[in-house]
């Protein structure tokens, strides 16, 4: 029997479980440990091999005996992790107390080569769980070093779905679909008057909606109406735009030189737009538009894609 290896086989305490399930990604620890423990067939570490390889182990989160554990069970092979949205957006990460690279929110700082420590935020259901929040950079820059240096250490990484942004100037037209603002003709002057110009907290405000948004039973769902609830949506177009798509299915509004037909609704509330802001999340920014009805030239907002 490995000198390492504990002698009392019942004996478990939360800091070899929780070890355990960590650096194994087992659910339910115990079970496994108590088997190990009770195995003729495990495999032995010496005290002077765990003398030479303890400073890397336990950099890893290892003890003598999850590293005894390790032997024997086959090393995955290093894949990337990254998906498509990796690029942009916002991230927790869990820290993990028995895994040093990720340990603390000051050990993050260092992995991830941030300049500031990043804030802990705790888990309002779960008061033992903390996270970081992260940019997609920094999750990138850790993903990569834990999978050159760290391979047994999985970080688990939670994709935060932020709302649309929607900062309408207001002297000016910025921001507005196909149009550049700051070109002369459209910077703020005495000509543009405030109440000419559709301002942050104007409402009921009039969109124009394509995509999913342009179905009413999805408008119904995402504003909390009721299913019997009739959504007038009316015929609109707009100019200076182009429809396209992103992650292989997503309509995606954005600048351009043609014309996009599809309809107008009247938003009521800032909790309306609220529900579609998040909806839309944040790869999409609130911009203003004219649109085009039967009653004529409007001025409204839409959804830009901004990717």
């Amino acid at each position: 029997m490995a000198a390492c290896l504990d002698n009392e086989i019942l004996e478990l305490d939360v800091a070899t479980t929780e070890r355990w399930r960590y650096l194994f990604h087992m659910a339910v620890p115990y079970l496994s440990i108590l088997e190990f423990r009770q195995s003729l067939n495990r495999p032995t570490v010496s005290d002077a091999h765990w003398d030479e390889v303890r400073f890397k182990q336990e950099t890893l989160g290892h003890d003598c005996e999850s590293y005894t554990y390790s032997l024997s069970v086959p090393a995955a092979k290093p894949t990337s992790r990254r998906k498509s949205r990796d690029a942009t957006g916002t991230y927790l990460l869990k820290l993990m107390p028995v895994c040093p690279p990720i340990s603390s929110a000051s050990a993050v700082q260092q992995i991830a080569g941030l300049s500031t420590i990043p804030t802990v935020e705790t888990d309002e259901e779960d008061a033992e769980a903390q996270f970081v929040r992260l940019s997609a950079d920094a999750k990138i820059a850790i993903e990569d070093v834990l999978m050159s240096d760290y391979p047994q250490v999985q970080a688990t990484f939670v994709w935060l779905t932020l709302p649309a942004s929607k900062e309408l100037d207001p002297v000016s037209r910025y921001p507005s679909l196909g149009i550049d603002t700051t070109l002369p003709q459209y910077r703020a002057s005495a000509i543009v008057q405030r109440e000419d110009l559709l301002q942050q907290e104007d409402y009921p405000v009039l969109y124009f909606f394509y995509g999913t948004l342009a179905d009413p039973n999805v408008l119904l769902q995402k504003l909390n109406f009721r299913p019997d609830t009739e959504t007038i949506h009316q015929p609109a177009h707009i100019s200076k735009a182009r429809l396209t798509t992103w992650g292989g299915k997503y309509n995606a509004l954005v600048n351009g030189d043609g014309m996009v037909l599809v309809s107008a609704f009247v938003v009521e509330s800032r909790d309306q737009e609220d529900a579609l802001k998040v909806y839309e999340t944040d790869r999409y920014e609130v911009v203003r538009c004219d649109i085009v009805m039967d009653c004529g030239v409007e001025q409204a907002l839409t959804f830009r894609f901004v990717g």
